[in-house]
């Protein structure tokens, strides 16, 4: 009986993960929507698609120092501007971007430094944008 009811468990919580991974891939598809939607349709978002684009060429974790440089001057040039929205999604692709460098380094996605110690690049490319 123990047995059956390990198995039962066992198929409950793979069913929730796939729920899960379902949910995840509806939610990154209508964000990828939005987001698309911005770069056509609102005045800052060509320079929105532009600094995406920008962020793809970053491509590894030793990118941070140049990554930072490219986020401080778009923060002092057309993000000086551009209304909260877009600012928050800048910060959403910036976000993104620092994930997928540090998962394909075969680092945890997040590593926020502890209270006293230095501020990672994510913090300070959000300094930046504020």
């Amino acid at each position: 009986m123990r047995r059956a009811r390990g198995a039962v468990e066992q198929g409950e919580a793979d069913k929730a993960l796939e729920e899960r991974a379902i949910l995840y891939r509806r939610y990154r598809a209508a964000r990828k929507a939005h987001r698309e939607t911005l770069y056509v349709t609102h005045p800052c978002g060509g320079d929105l698609q532009i600094f995406a684009a920008q962020l793809r060429r970053y491509t590894q974790t030793s990118d941070a120092a140049p990554m930072l440089t490219y986020v401080k001057a778009a923060a002092r040039s057309w993000l000086t501007v551009a209304p909260p929205e877009i600012k928050a999604e800048a910060l959403s692709l910036i976000n993104e971007h620092i994930m997928r460098i540090r998962t394909q380094a075969g680092l945890p996605p997040f590593d926020d430094p502890l209270p006293g110690e230095a501020d990672d690049v994510f913090q300070l490319c959000k300094q930046e944008l504020a």
